[in-house]
């Protein structure tokens, strides 16, 4: 309940973004290839491909981009300028404030910067003038900036899950609109959001379909899955009449839904099952519990299958998806902190504790990205207690250590972690 509460929550409170121009579809000779999923559990982090990792490093003045390989496990600024401080926009790899707070996306022989907020431009005048929500493209090593897409008019993109094949990318946008509700509150919501794709050589926009209330869940092939709300009644009608307690009561009642696109022929299928919550989605089936049982949903049959039963009075978090394991984690409401790790096998079910944590205190690791063979992963950390204003003693993070793993070892339970020298170490 508590995440269908915060889904709801994102999306009301993001506001709008609108294509710069709206153009026919870019017909060419280039076979189709199957779309690549970029999922926010990955790339707030950063991104990488099966040669190195791309991230935003902040030092507490200025960001920078960050690149490491994966054969040096050296981490160095984007940057090939000799003798290079790094200090302006002379820099490859220097960002200003606007764009510290922007996604990376690896796709191809580029790299992509999803900058939500806006940034600032001089004008023909010499004047600074704000600007909306843009993605910028680049090459891998930085050099060849260009905006390769920019939103106007209240528009901006809902979500930073998005997808790419070799001529589009996939985003979700819309365009954000304020409704007065009583009691003097206000609530701001996309009043046209759709499902667009972006050429990555032009930079013309296209919209593929109408998306409500529907962000980008995974892909399966040429097929993008959307997961939405489906609402008991129109909720459009009590925002209109500013009715905060009618609103609230529907979004409590909405389900979860998932609808199919064709991103060829724009056809739409919606997933017949309605969920009052799920934990996964990898494109091709739903890991959601009914109970203590670990449902899976496929959906292309729509068939259900029962994996297991989940050990009774515990708390669990399900955060990955990783050769066909589930990976969870258990959650110790006592010392708030996920305690132990778990992987189930979705094809012999059954749950295989990992070792996987950080030192004291005990915590699981995190993976942050995923590549074809291996994981990056935060495997450690170290820091002090402090006291806090309350009184209580809180630990504090002083130095956080990141590593590669493969994926074999880390299901197989061997701690081999390969450790990245980051920039500062």
């Amino acid at each position: 309940m508590l995440k269908k509460i915060l889904m709801i929550l994102c999306f009301i409170l993001l506001c709008g973004c609108q294509q710069n121009e709206i153009g026919t579809d870019h017909k060419t000779n280039i076979q189709k290839e199957n779309l690549t999923m970029k999922d926010r559990r990955y790339t707030t982090y950063g991104d990488g491909n099966d040669k190195g990792f791309y991230r935003i490093h902040n030092d507490g003045e200025n960001s920078r981009l960050a690149y490491c390989d994966y054969q040096t496990h050296q981490e160095v600024y984007l940057c090939k300028q000799s003798g290079c401080e790094h200090k302006d926009e002379n820099c490859t790899s220097y960002l200003s404030l606007f764009d510290s707070m922007s996604s990376l996306f690896v796709y191809g022989n580029h790299l992509y910067m999803m900058n939500s907020t806006g940034s600032m431009e001089i004008n023909a005048l010499g004047e600074s003038q704000r600007t909306g929500p843009q993605m910028t493209k680049m090459d891998l090593d930085g050099q060849n900036r260009q905006v390769l897409y920019h939103c106007q008019d209240g528009y901006h993109f809902v979500d930073t899950n998005c997808a790419f094949d070799s001529q589009y990318v996939y985003v979700i946008m819309g365009k954000e609109k304020e409704y007065k509700m009583n009691g003097d509150n206000t609530i701001v919501t996309d009043e046209a959001r759709g499902l667009y794709r972006i050429h990555l050589e032009s930079g013309k926009c296209e919209k593929v379909c109408d998306a409500p209330d529907m962000m980008i869940a995974g892909v399966d092939g040429r097929e993008l899955i959307l997961e939405g709300f489906d609402y008991p009644e129109n909720i459009t009608e009590y925002l209109e009449q500013g009715n905060t307690q009618k609103y609230d009561e529907i979004c409590m009642n909405a389900k979860t839904i998932f609808t199919s696109v064709d991103v060829d022929t724009k056809d739409m299928y919606r997933v017949s099952q309605k969920f009052d919550d799920y934990d996964l989605c990898d494109g091709k089936k739903i890991y959601y519990r009914d109970g203590e049982k670990l449902n899976m949903y496929d959906i292309k049959t729509q068939e259900i299958k029962t994996l297991m039963s989940l050990p009774q009075n515990h708390q669990y978090y399900f955060s990955d998806i990783v050769d066909d394991y589930i990976v969870l984690m258990e959650y110790d409401d006592e010392n708030e902190v996920y305690s132990h790790m778990y992987a189930i096998d979705v094809h012999s079910p059954k749950m295989i504790e990992l070792h996987h944590y950080t030192r004291k205190p005990t915590e699981a690791v995190t993976i942050l990205a995923q590549m074809h063979d291996n994981l990056l992963v935060q495997y450690d950390r170290i820091g002090h207690d402090e006291k806090t204003w309350a009184g209580t003693m809180q630990f504090e993070v002083d130095k956080t250590f990141i590593g590669c793993i493969s994926k074999k070892d880390f299901l197989n339970d061997q701690n081999e972690y390969q450790t990245i020298k980051q920039i500062g170490d």
